[in-house]
C-alpha cells in the first residue's frame, strides 16, 4: 500500500514533467483520488496519525511527493480536495481528505511566503513591496488557519512534522544561500522557535542540505547529509506520534 502510494506520485510525476500537455488536469484529479483512497485504506489499518507519518517518511525516503509539482500542476487539485471532505462519510475519510485539503493550502502559501521572505537585496522586490504582498495575499491567516486544521486531526507535534517536510519538499521554493549572515539568521531562529532538540536537529539539516544543493557540491557531500536527515526525521516523527489525539492513533481494522 506504502510502494503505491509512492508510484502513483511517482509515475504522474514523470508523465507530467515528459509533457502531457491537455492531460495533466486529469492526470493529477486521478493521481489525487487515489492518494487520498489508499490513505483511507493505509489510515483504517494504522491509524490516520501513524499513516501521515508514514507517507511522511516515504516521501522524503523516496523523492515522491505532491510538493515536487508546479503550482500550476497544483491548481486543479484545489476544488477537488474540496470536492472530496464533501463526499465522504466515514470519519476516518473525511479526517483523510480534510488533511489532504489543507495540505495543499499550506503548500501553496509556503511556496509563496519563501519567495517573499527570502529574495533580500534583490532589485525590484524591496522588502516594503514583498510586505505588502503577504498581506495582500492573507498568508499568516491562511498558514494559521490551514495548521489549526490539521492539528485538531494530528496534534501539534506531527502537523508541525509534516508542514515542515511538505514545505522542504516544495519543488519551487527558495533556497537559502551559505554565507555567514544566513548562518547566524537560521541559528537564531531555530533557536527562537522554542522547538526541541530533536526537531531542530531536522531543520538544521535541511538548511545544510539545501546549502549544498544551491552550491552545487559534491554528490557524496549531499548523500551523506540526506541519510542524516532521513533518519533525523524518523525519530522526529517517531516522538511526534506520543502527541496525536487517540481517536487519530487508534486503526479501525
Amino acid at each position: 500500500m506504502r510502494r503505491n502510494l509512492c508510484a502513483v506520485k511517482r509515475t504522474t510525476l514523470e508523465r507530467v514533467t515528459a509533457g502531457a500537455g491537455a492531460e495533466v488536469p486529469r492526470a493529477m484529479e486521478t493521481m489525487y483520488e487515489e492518494i487520498v483512497t489508499k490513505l483511507i485504506q493505509l489510515s483504517s489499518h494504522v491509524g490516520t496519525a501513524v499513516a501521515y507519518a508514514l507517507e511522511a517518511y516515504d516521501e522524503l525516503a523516496q523523492g515522491c511527493s505532491i510538493s515536487r509539482f508546479d503550482r500550476e500542476q497544483r491548481e486543479p487539485l484545489t476544488a477537488l480536495s474540496a470536492k472530496l471532505k464533501r463526499r465522504h462519510a466515514s470519519r476516518i475519510a473525511r479526517a483523510a481528505a480534510e488533511i489532504e485539503a489543507q495540505r495543499m493550502a499550506w503548500r501553496d502559501s509556503h511556496e509563496l511566503l519563501s519567495w517573499l521572505m527570502f529574495r533580500r537585496g534583490q532589485e525590484g522586490l524591496a522588502a516594503g513591496e514583498r510586505l505588502a504582498r503577504f498581506e495582500e495575499f492573507s498568508l499568516s491567516p491562511k498558514l494559521l488557519g490551514s495548521r489549526e486544521a490539521i492539528v485538531r486531526r494530528l496534534g501539534a507535534p506531527l502537523t508541525a512534522a509534516v508542514e515542515a517536510h511538505d514545505r522542504f519538499m516544495l519543488a519551487n521554493r527558495w533556497r537559502e544561500g551559505d554565507d555567514e549572515t544566513t548562518r547566524l539568521e537560521q541559528a537564531s531562529w531555530g533557536l527562537l522557535s522554542y522547538q526541541p532538540p530533536l526537531v531542530l536537529r531536522v531543520e538544521q539539516l535541511r538548511q545544510r542540505y539545501d546549502a549544498l544543493e544551491r552550491s552545487d557540491a559534491d554528490r557524496s557531500q549531499r548523500v551523506g547529509v540526506f541519510r542524516e536527515l532521513v533518519d533525523a526525521f524518523a525519530d522526529q516523527l517517531a516522538w511526534s506520534l506520543d502527541g496525536a489525539p487517540s481517536a487519530t492513533s487508534t486503526p479501525v481494522l
